[in-house]
């Protein structure tokens, strides 16, 4: 998902409040959408993505330990796991069934 229907730069500084190419408003990042659209009884986990270079984005090792732990705690059933910066993200739905 995006708010983009263009090629972002590779350099892109993701503002926090508009868009550099179109002057849009970006008053809601996808990342803090997604993590609030608790819907058809999905548990939600949203990584917050970074930049760490022009054109290569990522997360850090410790925020998959922290989407384990919260599976732990909450048990089984259906999530939607994803990850996303403030313009773009990815979310893929999973059951997981406990033992």
């Amino acid at each position: 998902m995006s708010y983009a229907d263009f090629r972002c730069p590779d350099d892109c500084p993701e503002l926090a409040l508009y868009c550099i190419i179109t002057g849009e408003s970006r008053e809601i990042p996808i990342n803090k959408l997604l993590s609030h659209a608790e819907q058809l009884n999905y548990k939600i986990h949203i990584i917050r993505s970074c930049q760490f270079a022009s054109g290569l984005g990522g997360y850090k090792a410790n925020d998959l330990k922290m989407l384990l732990t919260r599976i732990e705690k909450k048990g089984g059933g259906r999530w939607l796991v994803g990850t996303a910066c403030r313009c773009h993200g990815t979310i893929t739905a999973m059951e997981i069934y406990d033992k």
